[in-house]
């Protein structure tokens, strides 16, 4: 019998410094992806915002009588959820203060206290209301103890306000020269 000879890609004898460049790589991307995927989520906190309308109803879906559906709610609902840490119940108080900007630039404050480690804050703004502040422009909630902002939670649009103060001894009329 005649003995074959083999590919020197399936010879792992063939190329002994490639095998180990190539495996050295592929561990650190597997021990990488290991990590990012089985470390701990830090999130403490989660909001969303929905739109209020007679498909919020259940008794759309199953076609059952209800009231609301001749005069639905119309408007939006900020839900806020928070999981906290054991190690973050040693504070007292322990409080959520949730900033709401208002598409007619108005701005409210809301303030929640954190009485269980997991719980769910639900902000409507309906009807009359919502027509005149135009609904949800975005928000941000933090996470407070002992005067220390904990974990803190901006939606994509929120920037603090560069608030100008006004002078009423400054004359409005600017001279050139």
């Amino acid at each position: 019998m005649t003995e074959q000879k083999k590919q020197p890609w399936c010879n792992p004898d063939a190329h002994p410094r490639r095998n180990t460049l190539l495996s050295f790589p592929l561990r650190l991307v597997t021990t990488l992806l290991a990590l990012c995927l089985l470390s701990c989520n830090s999130d403490m906190m989660s909001i969303h915002t929905d739109y209020m309308s007679h498909e919020t109803l259940a008794s759309y879906y199953v076609k059952t009588p209800d009231p609301f559906l001749n005069n639905p709610p119309i408007g939006q609902r900020l839900i806020l959820s928070w999981t906290i840490p054991r190690k973050h119940t040693r504070y007292h108080p322990l409080y959520i203060k949730l900033t709401l900007r208002f598409r007619n630039r108005e701005e409210e404050e809301k303030w929640i206290h954190v009485r269980k480690t997991s719980g769910t804050y639900i902000y409507y703004l309906l009807d009359k209301e919502y027509c005149e502040k135009g609904g949800l422009l975005t928000y941000k909630a933090q996470l407070i103890a002992n005067n220390c902002v904990l974990e803190e939670w901006r939606h994509q649009l929120w920037a603090e306000l560069i608030l100008f103060e006004e002078n009423p001894e400054e004359n409005d009329d600017i001279e050139f020269d």
